[in-house]
């Protein structure tokens, strides 16, 4: 893994591109659940019940789909002439970090605006919706270094994209699964942080969130130390 400062000399034309097309997702999602869905609701029965659930689980989906269009960028990581080329004005120390970080962002500046529109959870205020934004932001991109690594050593790329989608589809299925199935999610940093996100008691969200911190900071130094 390469050390020191970095500076991407590529201008910062192409990263504008990559933000806007970063919203496309967030923006879509919120008009499905705040004028689309309701209508369905009105023309096919109540369902508004399930708006919680729904909203939770796409919410979910903004790092994964954020995640998609970097690859399609050409920006696997290990292709460092393609890395070296992107993002033209960041100067953090290390690429990894540097990537970790503005994708961190990215996915944050999705995620918050996608919350405070839909309203997903109604009963819980701004902290903790900037509690969730800052958890799910930052965990998108550690845990998906982890699958950028593996895509790097194995050469299955379609295949570990094709099955990546596991990861976001954790949250409906942790939410939906009792005793003892949601065990197979506990490996899931989204899964805890989704709970983090809907349980009442301040300890238990705390709580919740520090482990999907916890298990995204071990995929991290795991993509870190293989080789």
């Amino acid at each position: 893994m390469e050390k020191g400062f970095m500076f991407y000399n590529s201008g910062s034309r192409g990263l504008c591109g990559f933000f806007l097309r970063s919203l496309i997702f967030p923006a879509a999602a919120s008009v499905f659940l705040t004028l689309v869905f309701p209508l369905i609701c009105d023309r096919f029965g109540s369902c508004l019940s399930y708006y919680t659930f729904i909203a939770v689980s796409l919410v979910f989906f903004v790092p994964w789909v954020n995640w998609l269009l970097t690859e399609s960028n050409g920006t696997v990581a290990g292709n460092e002439e393609a890395a070296n080329r992107r993002y033209g004005f960041l100067w953090l120390p290390g690429r990894y970090v540097s990537e970790i970080g503005l994708q961190a962002g990215i996915n944050i500046a999705g995620i918050l605006p996608m919350i405070l529109v839909t309203n997903a959870v109604a009963s819980e205020g701004w902290i903790r919706s900037f509690y969730i934004t800052l958890l799910l932001g930052c965990s998108g991109p550690m845990v998906f270094s982890l699958l950028n690594r593996i895509m790097l050593l194995t050469g299955h790329r379609r295949t570990i994209l094709l099955f990546s989608v596991i990861v976001p589809l954790s949250v409906p299925l942790g939410l939906v699964l009792h005793h003892p199935f949601n065990y197979l999610d506990f490996v899931s940093p989204f899964y805890w942080i989704s709970w983090s996100w809907i349980v009442t008691p301040a300890n238990e969200s705390l709580f919740y969130g520090l482990n999907g911190g916890f298990i995204s900071v071990i995929c991290s130094l795991i993509s870190m130390r293989m080789k």
